[in-house]
């Protein structure tokens, strides 16, 4: 829980009273790697925050195919935000590959904290802007880049996932094929 508040303060101060009503409402979740935490077709209904393990979110193409969007992992949080705002259907499959631990709160409990801590807004809008400006800055970065820069930012900014994560879906992300990044990693002395 300490990770949590941790992260959130980043963004505002939060009041020890405050971080009670926080506690009061989160609940821990685990899941085997393999499970699933949303699935197409789905409502998101809660938002968590991993404390031990990866994700993996993809979503399926017209033809079927797997597309790879991230490897969310320690520190980050579970969330489809349209899914969660709209309560419509998610296109997102968010897939333990590790076993994962994780803080979650239902939406009524959000909605509830947010009626019972006055800075909430003031602390949860600059985070969203955040997280959502560094997912479209890396998005653009994925595709200004070549294949070779795209894996070397992945293993600037995710070294540890490389162990974690089967290649295959780090090229799914990368939008490469398993052997062009098989041929990428030889090349680098990393085969």
């Amino acid at each position: 829980m300490e990770h949590f508040f941790t992260y959130i303060k980043r963004f505002g101060n939060i009041l020890p009273q405050d971080e009670a009503v926080v506690r009061r409402y989160a609940q821990f979740g685990n899941l085997s790697a393999g499970s699933f935490f949303l699935e197409p077709g789905q409502v998101c209904r809660k938002v968590g925050f991993i404390t031990s393990g990866v994700f993996r979110v993809y979503v399926h193409n017209e033809e079927g195919d797997e597309r790879t969007l991230g490897f969310p992992a320690e520190h980050k949080f579970i969330i489809d935000l349209e899914s969660l705002q709209k309560q419509t259907a998610t296109q997102e499959c968010w897939e333990a590959l590790t076993d994962v631990s994780f803080l979650y709160w239902e939406r009524g409990d959000l909605q509830k904290m947010e009626q019972e801590i006055c800075c909430w807004q003031a602390i949860v809008l600059p985070m969203m802007q955040h997280i959502l400006i560094s997912e479209n800055q890396e998005r653009v970065e994925m595709f200004n880049d070549d294949a070779t820069v795209r894996y070397c930012k992945f293993l600037e900014q995710y070294p540890d996932l490389v162990v974690r994560t089967p290649l295959r879906h780090i090229a799914s992300y990368l939008g490469i094929a398993p052997q062009s990044l098989s041929r990428i990693r030889q090349q680098m002395g990393k085969g």
